[in-house]
């Protein structure tokens, strides 16, 4: 088996982290926590790790938070008793358990109750599609009897989750053989993805559905008044600010591009969010390519006299960007939503055009080369 995931930000599931990692940290001295708890976890890390025999305690701890190691790689030593769901939704299974029940115990690992798949698909306001899923992998040698040991697992694996849900009773797993000679015969076929809702097993009784209820912290009337004020902002007046916006898709984001006087574009990414009842919108333009782990004394030396907040990436994926320039507002009365976004669009935007032109030289990049980033971004909430 072979997990996966990218690198998220620490002070985003500050919690969480807390809860898998150290839910002793709350009530111990700042000391105590410092070297009994994260010491380890944030000594000597490596971008894949692995291991088999016995658990490895501090790799597990360290999987559970964002940076490396961005791959375990492990034996069905982790297929019970450990959560690895924090940071990563997608489960590569080098080899093939007979039983269905195996099959889930692996995939139970990040399949859990606050995984990154549940936060990112519980912020999202469209149907999930594609990568916004709970990724699962099933590599096979192409034209040999794995395709076939595959097809069967997804099979079994259909009707043991229908059966969980709709029957007591589990049927026994069958013969462990293939025959070649009909399997081949019969041709590949496509297995059915689940995609509808699964029944319950158990009659609900008339006075299970009666009971109080209590009201949403936020009515649907003020989360489409929030998302109202976020489509308004592109009609708004922004003075001698010059912007290009994109059309506004469904998931509480902006993009656009700002115009500087000097000529040059600053893309840049507007993202909607709550601190308790206030509305927040975060501004959040790329930079570029810098590959943190290794300018980053350079990049602290040109922020040094600028207050800047700075998001940084360190892993070497395929993404358009691994710095930027982040900078939140927080909203008041709509009249004065255009002032405040304005200023905050000009500031931002201003800031990441200098670091661009320290750190990447000769490059201004169009908004086209991040798109794609900074809508999973979005998708992925903040």
């Amino acid at each position: 088996m072979a997990y996966v995931r990218s690198s998220a930000d620490i002070a985003r599931n500050f919690e969480l982290i807390l809860d898998v990692n150290a839910p002793d940290a709350r009530t111990k001295s700042l000391s105590e926590t410092g070297s009994k708890d994260f010491k380890t976890i944030l000594g000597k890390q490596q971008p894949v790790g692995g291991m088999s025999g016995q658990v490895n305690k501090t790799l597990v701890k360290q999987f559970r938070m964002p940076g490396y190691p961005l791959v375990l790689i492990t034996t069905d030593l982790l297929k019970e008793g450990e959560d690895l769901h924090t940071f990563c939704s997608a489960v590569q299974h080098y080899g093939i358990s007979w039983t269905s029940s195996s099959m889930e115990q692996r995939i139970g690992r990040i399949d859990r109750v606050r995984s990154q798949t549940e936060r990112r698909l519980g912020d999202l306001p469209c149907k999930p599609t594609g990568e916004q899923l709970l990724q699962v992998f099933y590599p096979y040698l192409e034209d040999s009897v794995e395709i076939l040991q595959v097809q069967r697992v997804l099979e079994r694996m259909n009707v043991f989750l229908r059966l969980m849900h709709e029957g007591l009773s589990i049927p026994k797993e069958g013969s462990k053989r293939i025959n070649l000679e009909k399997e081949i015969g019969g041709g590949r076929w496509i297995i059915e993805v689940i995609g509808e809702s699964l029944r319950s097993a158990f009659p609900i009784q008339d006075w299970a559905m009666k009971g109080s209820t209590t009201d949403l912290a936020i009515t649907d009337d003020a989360a489409r008044e929030a998302l109202d004020r976020l489509r308004a902002l592109p009609t708004s007046s922004y003075g001698n600010l010059k912007i290009d916006w994109e059309q506004p898709n469904c998931n509480g984001m902006l993009l656009g591009t700002v115009r500087l006087p000097s000529g040059r574009v600053q893309p840049f990414a507007l993202l909607l969010h709550s601190e308790r009842e206030h509305l927040v919108v975060r501004c959040v333009s790329p930079i570029g390519r810098v590959h943190p782990e290794e300018a980053m004394d350079a990049i602290a030396e040109s922020i040094r006299a600028v207050r800047v907040r700075l998001g940084a990436i360190q892993s070497r994926d395929e993404r358009s960007y691994d710095l930027t320039v982040e900078e939140d507002v927080l909203l008041g009365s709509r009249e004065t939503d255009a002032l405040r976004v304005g200023m905050l669009l000009a500031r931002v935007a201003e800031q990441a055009d200098t670091l661009e032109q320290v750190h990447l030289p000769g490059l201004d990049q169009p908004l086209e080369v991040f798109e794609d980033d900074l809508k999973e971004e979005g998708n992925d909430g903040i």
